[in-house]
């Protein structure tokens, strides 16, 4: 599918940076090394150009691991000049117990030291940009009204007050351009 989208969208614009959906390293389904090897195995050439990498990791230093991982993958693959995009990473600071819940001061803590890691390393792996999931937290939505740790990973809370997280954002962020 990525292959005949990638055809039509090159035919209109041959310009266009096409981007993959974002492949998780998750515990459930096609492992992550697995699914992008398949995905450079199933076509001469790359059908993409830049891997969107969702990096959700239980430490800190497990995001730039996943992104290195991603950029050997892709390096051993032939596609040397592709680049890649951590399009989510974050960590709940409340709601269901999970691995990727820490503290309030933690979530803080965490954000800063990775999009300092990743900025320092961005030539290296040829990385777009990093996306921290989610701006705001969340409540549980229809049809079952679940919670998990991805609607607790938000710089501000559900009433809209600001997290350590946000203040630690906002202190960095300026300084990444």
């Amino acid at each position: 599918m990525l292959g005949a989208t990638a055809k039509e969208i090159r035919r209109v614009d041959r310009g266009a940076d096409i981007v993959t959906g974002g492949i998780a390293d998750s515990r459930h389904g096609i492992r992550f090394t697995a699914f992008i090897n398949g995905m450079y195995r199933a076509g001469p050439r790359p059908a993409f150009d830049t891997l969107a990498v969702n990096a959700y990791a239980a430490r800190a230093s497990g995001v730039p691991a996943l992104v290195r991982r991603a950029r050997r993958l892709m390096d051993r693959s032939g596609h040397r000049r592709g680049r890649l995009w951590v399009t989510e990473f974050g960590w709940a600071s409340s709601g269901p117990r999970s691995r990727f819940q820490v503290s309030r001061d933690e979530q803080a803590r965490r954000l800063s030291w990775t999009l300092r890691t990743l900025y320092r390393s961005r030539a290296r792996l040829k990385l777009r940009g990093a996306i921290y999931y989610n701006w705001r937290d969340g409540s549980p939505y229809p049809p079952l009204f679940q919670d998990f740790f991805g609607l607790h990973t938000g710089l501000l809370d559900v009433n809209q007050r600001p997290k350590p997280a946000y203040h630690a954002f906002r202190r960095i962020a300026p300084g990444l351009r």
